[in-house]
């Protein structure tokens, strides 16, 4: 298996682990896998009360030079450990939704 079925692999099995986990009454959750372009994401979309609500849960890229790139984590969860526990080394681990002098502090990969 080459590195990018092996990161791919750990980011679904990321999510899939996390799909259960995130409450959301009344919306429904779902995984959405984009493979050729290396997108993954858990969104929510639904009625509460009256108005519509919908918006991405979990966001996490994989680049063409093997970077998991987690744009959005709206949840409690640790994603870049689990990232990491599920295989992906810290420094292809990027945070991109933290300034780059948080980035460097985290012990993770540092993005552009």
């Amino acid at each position: 298996m080459d590195t990018r079925e092996a990161y791919e692999r750990a980011i679904l099995t990321v999510l899939e682990d996390h799909l259960p986990r995130i409450p959301q009454p009344g919306l429904q959750v779902t995984l959405v896998k984009d493979r050729e372009n290396g997108h993954y994401q858990i969104v929510h979309s639904g009625w509460q009360q009256g108005t519509y609500s919908y918006g991405s849960v979990l966001h996490i890229d994989l680049t063409p030079d093997h970077k998991a790139v987690v744009l959005h984590n709206g949840t409690e969860a640790m994603i870049a450990d689990d990232l990491h526990e599920a295989g992906i080394p810290k420094q292809d681990i990027i945070l991109a939704f933290l300034p780059r002098y948080a980035q460097e502090a985290s012990g993770f990969g540092v993005g552009n």
